[in-house]
């Protein structure tokens, strides 16, 4: 009987220093399969200015906000679950998953 378990492998390297990132919008373009993933910059991101990740190739969004341990918009960690789920630990105790194909993209809010 095979053991039940998530295998975590290493983040990509924008997802390593969102600790502390406050999460302010998350849209998903479903005609293009798209998920932009809205930030007030975490200390070690974009030095501190709003960023976006964007993720091509979405095939599924997970946005609870039961906020288990109580109200807070910020990222706690990031883990990247093979083969394509990375996962947002939010400090409210909430796991926002983003299902994706591709690694996402780094890009500076719109202004």
């Amino acid at each position: 009987m095979e053991a039940d378990f998530e295998l975590e492998c290493d983040l990509p390297e924008k997802l390593r220093e969102l600790h502390d990132a406050v999460l302010t919008r998350i849209d998903v373009a479903w005609s293009t399969r798209v998920c932009e993933i809205h930030f007030q910059g975490a200390p070690q991101t974009c030095a501190g200015r709003p960023f976006v990740l964007r993720f091509g190739g979405t095939t599924n969004v997970v946005v609870p906000a039961s906020q288990p341990w109580g109200a807070s918009s910020s990222v706690l960690e990031v883990r990247f679950v093979k083969p394509d789920n990375f996962v947002f630990l939010m400090q409210s105790g909430d796991e926002i998953s983003v299902c994706a194909t591709s690694e996402p993209v780094l890009l500076p809010a719109p202004t």
